[in-house]
């Protein structure tokens, strides 16, 4: 129960994280130089990213079965899919959300024990 009040309580930080990436991306995209363009597909990757947090952090059940199918029974991408009514990419997207998220996780852990 602790993972998820925690995962429902990253999801403020992360929507403001994804507002501000999406207003920089709008201004780049506006710009039309190919530095712009070369930053609009590196914040275009972040917003993905962030979105797949998101998502998972919305829904804790689709977040378990993708831990558990993925990673401990070792589906690959598209047996995932085929469960979870989702694309392949779709899984491999949020299966790179869940790394995230455990990396936050670990930080979280390590603030709160020392």
């Amino acid at each position: 129960m602790a993972v998820m009040a925690r995962m429902k309580e990253m999801v403020s930080g992360l929507i403001a994280t994804l507002d501000r990436l999406s207003a920089e991306y709008v201004e780049h995209l506006k710009c039309g130089a190919p530095f712009c363009a070369r930053r609009c597909k590196i914040l275009s990757k972040q917003i993905a990213g962030l979105d797949c947090q998101i998502f998972l952090c919305q829904n804790p059940d689709l977040f378990y079965f993708l831990v558990q199918a993925y990673y401990h029974q070792r589906l690959d991408s598209v047996g995932c899919a085929q469960e979870l009514n989702l694309s392949p990419w779709g899984v491999r997207q949020h299966a790179s959300g869940a790394k995230e998220l455990k990396k936050q996780f670990g930080r979280l852990q390590a603030d709160s024990s020392g």
